[in-house]
């Protein structure tokens, strides 16, 4: 009843007899053979016997002993949980309860987190009502678990208990249990909730003022208020470094590289990964993960994709330690991302499948948007086809500007002119675009990319405006890089050629090439190789479009392989 394993001394506290005489009653029955030798039940059914054999109060206060046996023994909290919460109704409802949250949050610290979700469901039931304490912990243990419905229904909870009860502290709290959850439809439902405790926690320096901080930016930062970002973030830095507390200062460090998130901010959220893995052992191996994952996406978007590859080999380090699922995805997603910008297409996939997975194991609905539209694009890029992107791109960003700004890339990657127009003349001139920081660069790439397919050299000329300062870079978002469209200067070459500009183009693909090459991008090497061979005399174009085509045939880049081809036989 108590263990498969029989401690004398435990059986003797709840039975209220010496150990003198449970060690003889032992021996007795290690001579029936009920006992082994070493005393341990032969059999779970034996014990299981014993155990049916027990009226129900006779159990419940056998628990209950065990319960105040190992509470004065300083006992593993998982065991005086169990047995606190097996005597109910027996015993204190109140200390049954705070016997499971102990053990849920040990739970939390050992990483088994659907323990710490149970565990935390059965101290609220003990309790008998509502507790914003309990309900956060919960919501919690769900989120690191990878549920993120339920956590979200946990943390509505909270917040609505903490509405009714004008407790700001837990309204807070219910705010900021997903930090780094940055789906927008959630951003909106917590937005109010930080506001509201903003306005009532007091205005000195404090940790849920500073986390609250934070995530206002982030907010802003989707909200397209890039400049209030940077003001709000920036405060919540400043408070978190004067108090010092390590949890503060990376969820801090994580709303100023949302700020950063712009073209302009790569070498910044180099630095602050730094600084987050500098905090690893006050913060924990969570702070390594992230920063490493920032300085990932920095690197990618920097061009210096073997350093990439390296922040993502130390992230995985870190997290073979942790049982979070969420790292794993975005580990996931960003050997993708290489892989599929080096050309290794079926090692892209492998990554994908994995990336999915690790969505369904949970219930992620914004990882599960994620991955599959990263899967559209990878798909259309290299096999031509779109397959089921259209469902895939609404499904991630329902009736956004970005649906039809990536509808319309994938459109005119696959040579469908007529779909790609269609989405392209739904959206704004270049200069009224409303975008979040981190898609920025991708924005203004894709008006050179679509705008250049569909002759519009009016919008190409606004892209080449806009990405000129920004040639060096390549063509990722500034967090959560899972496509990586090589070097700026290829599209700096689209939008030129496009307005007729071409020795200009030239030189960009040039240098587009040469930056990939350094990358290890080869389909994108390709790529530019072919518009060599569009923009320079026929002598010259002659040698990058045999280049470009023997590349895409190897790598299986079948549009491009067909368009080279086509190119080549033109020349005969």
């Amino acid at each position: 009843m108590l263990s498969v394993d029989i401690d004398p001394v435990t059986v003797a506290a709840v039975s209220g007899v010496t150990v003198e005489d449970t060690l003889t009653e032992l021996d007795e029955a290690v001579a029936i053979a009920a006992v082994l030798p070493g005393f341990r039940f032969a059999h779970d059914l034996v014990r299981d016997s014993l155990m049916l054999d027990l009226a129900p109060t006779d159990r419940a206060r056998i628990h209950l002993r065990a319960a105040e046996h190992f509470e004065a023994r300083d006992g593993h909290p998982a065991q005086i949980a169990h047995h606190r919460l097996a005597a109910l109704p027996l015993g204190d409802p109140l200390a049954a309860s705070r016997a499971a949250a102990a053990a849920a949050e040990e739970s939390l610290r050992q990483f088994a987190y659907e323990d710490a979700a149970r565990l935390f469901d059965q101290a609220l039931s003990a309790l008998g009502r509502p507790d914003g304490e309990l309900l956060i912990g919960k919501a919690v243990a769900q989120y690191l678990a990878n549920d993120i419905p339920l956590a979200q229904r946990t943390s509505e909870q909270a917040a609505e208990l903490a509405r009714r009860t004008s407790d700001p502290v837990t309204l807070a709290r219910a705010a900021l249990v997903m930090p780094e959850q940055a789906d927008p439809i959630w951003l909106r439902t917590i937005k109010p909730w930080c506001e509201q405790a903003l306005a009532e926690l007091p205005a000195e320096d404090s940790v849920l003022r500073s986390r609250l901080l934070a995530m206002r930016a982030v907010i802003e930062v989707t909200d397209y208020a890039a400049d209030e970002a940077m003001r709000t973030s920036s405060a919540a830095l400043a408070m978190a470094e004067r108090l010092d507390d390590p949890t503060t200062l990376i969820e801090a460090l994580r709303a100023h590289k949302h700020a950063h998130s712009g073209p302009a901010g790569a070498e910044v959220r180099l630095e602050l990964g730094r600084r987050a893995v500098a905090l690893t052992v006050r913060a924990g191996d969570a702070a390594a993960c992230w920063g490493h994952l920032w300085r990932y996406d920095a690197f990618m978007q920097l061009g210096r994709v073997h350093e990439a590859e390296g922040e993502l080999d130390l992230c995985e380090r870190v997290a073979t330690r942790l049982n979070w699922q969420l790292v794993r995805w975005h580990l996931c997603l960003g050997r993708a991302a290489i892989a599929q910008g080096q050309g290794r297409f079926a090692d892209a996939d492998a990554q994908l499948d994995r990336a999915s997975r690790l969505a369904d194991r949970g219930d992620n609905p914004h990882a599960h948007a994620g991955t599959e539209i990263t899967r559209a694009y990878y798909t259309a890029a290299s096999s031509n086809q779109v397959g089921d992107a259209v469902a895939a791109i609404v499904r991630g960003f329902g009736s956004s500007l970005m649906t039809r700004f990536t509808l319309a890339g994938l459109y005119s990657l696959i040579g469908d002119l007529d779909r790609a127009r269609a989405q392209f003349d739904t959206w704004p001139p270049i200069a009224e675009a409303q975008v979040q920081e981190w898609y920025r660069l991708s924005v203004y790439g894709g008006y050179a990319q679509v705008g250049a397919a569909l002759g519009d050299t009016v919008a190409c000329a606004g892209a080449y405006e806009r990405l000129l300062p920004y040639a060096a870079l390549h063509m990722t978002t500034g967090s959560n890089a899972v496509i990586t469209g090589g070097s700026v200067h290829f599209y700096l070459g689209l939008a030129a050629a496009c307005c007729g500009r071409t020795s200009v183009a030239a030189d960009h693909f040039r240098a587009a090439n040469t930056s990939n090459a350094a990358a290890g991008l080869v389909p994108h090497i390709a790529q530019g190789h072919f518009q060599l061979a569009l923009v320079l005399p026929r002598a010259e174009a002659l040698a990058h479009a045999r280049e470009a085509h023997a590349i895409a045939v190897r790598l299986g880049m079948s549009r491009l392989s067909a368009r080279t081809q086509e190119l080549l036989t033109s020349y005969v």
